[in-house]
């Protein structure tokens, strides 16, 4: 299928610093879709082992608010704080639920790629309307595509 996209200047040396061939020509399929392979590997790699209530608190968190792409760095802990408008201070932190807290410091620890992967595990499930099983299962690569939504996942 052929589709087309606008690369900007930065994403377009990127493709073409890691996929020029013997002729000096880009093979621009090849480029995005190994590069695509290669993102969806690194997240399988670094998705974090939570609980599904831990899964609902980030989804919650970060319901329709953001694109990863527009995260210059991600700081996980902190917006679990502004979710609850509470301040990262010892009296902020003792005002959270002992769950809580304890997620906001599970996400405190975590490395950047794991917390990318978070990321791209709460814009998959706000953009595809699925339920959260079909996208860890289709993030992890344990499926080929995302599961359809149904009447109740909506």
């Amino acid at each position: 299928m052929k589709k087309n996209i606008f690369l900007s200047d930065q994403a377009a040396a990127f493709f073409a610093a890691l996929n020029i061939n013997d002729e000096r020509q880009i093979n621009w399929s090849n480029s995005v879709n190994s590069n695509a392979h290669s993102l969806r590997v690194m997240i399988a790699e670094n998705l974090p082992e939570l609980t599904t209530v831990e899964w609902n608190t980030l989804l919650g968190a970060y319901n329709g608010c953001f694109a990863p792409t527009e995260v210059e760095r991600p700081r996980i802990a902190s917006d679990l704080l502004d979710d609850k408008g509470v301040e990262p201070t010892e009296k902020g932190m003792a005002s959270l639920s002992d769950e809580y807290r304890a997620l906001v410091v599970k996400c405190s620890e975590m490395s950047l790629s794991t917390q990318y992967a978070v990321l791209y595990v709460c814009q998959c499930f706000w953009r595809n309307r699925v339920k959260l099983a079909s996208v860890l299962n289709y993030l992890s690569g344990k499926e080929d595509e995302l599961s359809p939504p149904t009447a109740q996942s909506r």
